[in-house]
């Protein structure tokens, strides 16, 4: 795992691990067909996604700026659905994104981003924006914004911009 205690690592090799990280998803594994057993269980996918994230968000702000890309996001596709890192400039996610850490600008966000929706591949979503005036322009999506259904999710926006937010239902960091 990238640390603050690891300086010397560099652009690729930063942009590489953070995506290994962040597609983890499954740590642990919910029942599919008893509801019941399945809630039961979601203590311990926060426990281990508190751990995860947690430990990841108090060193996202220190990340270097080459850690991430300079002309567009870099976005890759995995199992447990798309997930990106931003640049530094005014960016755009449009549809349906798992995981986004995105660094700074003015960026604008439009669709599913950041949300479990409790099936087996998308129990978990994060987004976090270190800083800029962003857009949360999901006002006809439900299930967005730091939401989860059987699932654990986050919205971090770290930065002191003036953002606007809009979501459908169950959104917001609402849970079921």
């Amino acid at each position: 795992k990238i640390a603050a205690a690891q300086p010397r690592i560099e652009g690729d090799a930063i942009r590489a691990q953070l995506l290994d990280d962040m597609t983890w998803h499954m740590p642990t594994t919910l029942p599919k067909d008893n509801l019941h057993e399945a809630a039961a269980k979601l203590p311990l996918l926060a426990r281990d996604w508190g751990t995860a994230f947690g430990t990841s968000l108090r060193w996202l702000r220190l990340m270097p700026r080459t850690a991430f890309p300079a002309a567009s996001p870099f976005v890759r596709e995995t199992p447990f659905g798309k997930v990106a890192l931003g640049t530094m400039k005014d960016d755009t996610y449009e549809g349906d994104y798992a995981v986004i850490v995105d660094p700074g600008g003015n960026d604008r966000y439009k669709g599913r981003v950041g949300a479990a929706l409790g099936t087996e591949n998308r129990r978990v979503g994060f987004l976090a924006d270190l800083q800029g005036d962003d857009v949360y322009d999901c006002g006809d999506t439900d299930i967005t914004l730091g939401a989860a259904v059987l699932g654990i999710a986050a919205l971090y926006d770290l930065g002191a911009g003036n953002d606007r937010y809009s979501g459908g239902h169950v959104s917001l960091g609402a849970a079921i």
